[in-house]
Parts: C-alpha cells; sequence; structure tokens
C-alpha cells in the first residue's frame, strides 16, 4: 500500500535548508512507499525552479497556480483545465478587475488560462466593500451576470 504525501513549498517544505536536505534524503529513501505531491500557489514555472534549486524530490503530482493547473509527472491534466473552462470568463474578470484602481495585474508569469493574479496597491483610495463588486454598479452589461445577480 502506498501513502499519500501532500505539502506546500514555501515555509513548509521550503524555508530551512538544513532540514529540508535531511527531510529528502529520508523520503528518497521510501520514495516506493508513497505518492508526493507538492501543492502550491506559485506559477508552475515558479515551482519547477524551486524544485531544480531545492534538489527536492520529482513529485508525482503538482497542484500550481493555487490550485489552477494540476500536473501528472509533468503532463497538464487536461480534464482538470476543461474543468476549470466551463463558464470561465477571463474578459469578465478583466473588465471587473479594471474598475479597481488598487489592484495590478502581476507578472505574466504569475499568470495562466485558469486565473488573473493581481497585488493589492496599498494608500489609494478607499475601496468599496467587497460586497459592491457584486452589485450591479461594477459589473460589465453581461446578461448572465445579471441573471445571477437577480437570482442570489
Amino acid at each position: 500500500m502506498k501513502f499519500l504525501l501532500v505539502t506546500d513549498l514555501d515555509n513548509t517544505l521550503v524555508g530551512d535548508d538544513r532540514a529540508t536536505l535531511a527531510l529528502n534524503q529520508r523520503l528518497r529513501s521510501l520514495r516506493s512507499q508513497f505518492c508526493l505531491v507538492y501543492a502550491t500557489g506559485r506559477s508552475y514555472t515558479s515551482t519547477c525552479e524551486l524544485i531544480a534549486q531545492k534538489q527536492l524530490l520529482d513529485p508525482d503530482y503538482l497542484i500550481a497556480g493555487v490550485g489552477s493547473e494540476i500536473y501528472q509527472n509533468g503532463t497538464l491534466d487536461l480534464d482538470w483545465a476543461t474543468h476549470l473552462s466551463h463558464n470561465w470568463d477571463k474578459l469578465a474578470v478583466a473588465s471587473i478587475a479594471q474598475q479597481f484602481s488598487q489592484l495590478e495585474l502581476q507578472s505574466p508569469l504569475e499568470q495562466n488560462p485558469w486565473k488573473m493574479s493581481f497585488f493589492w496597491k496599498k494608500h489609494r483610495q478607499q475601496q468599496p466593500p467587497f460586497s459592491a463588486i457584486y452589485s450591479k454598479k461594477y459589473l460589465p452589461p453581461d446578461s448572465r451576470l445579471k441573471s445571477f445577480l437577480a437570482a442570489t
């Protein structure tokens, strides 16, 4: 029977180089006994760079981009990508986000087809409450969104 080992990377598996090295050596000796999964908010590219830099074990699965990408042995899970793509409207998200001056799009490396990532710029004009995002004032003229609002 195999065990499932799922871990975050930053300040969990990685953060203390000596401890990470010792753990990796121990895990390497037991590698056939578990399925290894890294779950991280990092982008796929950034995660692969960290795995190489810290000489981490290659995972069986990698959940990257705050769950928006799943890879099995380095191959994108197309079923997950298809599931996330259903009713995902990146243009609608971008349209709404443009209305908030405090949001700053993160670098292209942090973006992927199934999510948009932003920084929150502090010390700008007062942000409306989060609930205001769902008001008609902040939504683009999209009948699906208006229908959603009417139903909630």
